[in-house]
């Protein structure tokens, strides 16, 4: 189903999907694949999502302005590195109960701050 709305809206800016528990990276993925305008995602207890696509979203959707991936359990730091590198634009980063990102991530980000 989220494949279809990135089909059908290339304009998409904003994307709430907190709790979709079965929600896949193919999904995201297509997202960012078709949606470069985002704005604003959150995946917020989107169990399933790995760092394959959060990377996607941070390479094609440079605009990104605030991202939740509030328990997203299975990201590491590769994608939060991949938000900080790519998304000069960013102003909210929600990354609670990410429980396997470090410092590594963080510091990422304190350093691409403007």
């Amino acid at each position: 189903a989220i494949v279809a709305v990135a089909d059908k809206c290339p304009k998409l800016a904003l994307l709430d999907v907190t709790c979709c528990e079965n929600l896949t990276d193919a999904a995201i993925v297509a997202v960012a694949d078709k949606c470069p305008d985002l704005v604003r995602l959150n995946v917020m207890c989107c169990d399933k999502l790995t760092d394959a696509a959060i990377v996607a979203v941070a390479e094609k959707c440079t605009n990104l302005a605030e991202l939740d991936v509030t328990r997203c359990r299975k990201l590491r730091d590769v994608a939060i590195v991949a938000v900080a590198n790519n998304c000069p634009n960013l102003t909210t980063l929600v990354i609670a109960y990410c429980d396997i990102v470090t410092d590594t991530a963080i510091i990422a980000v304190a350093d691409k701050c403007p």
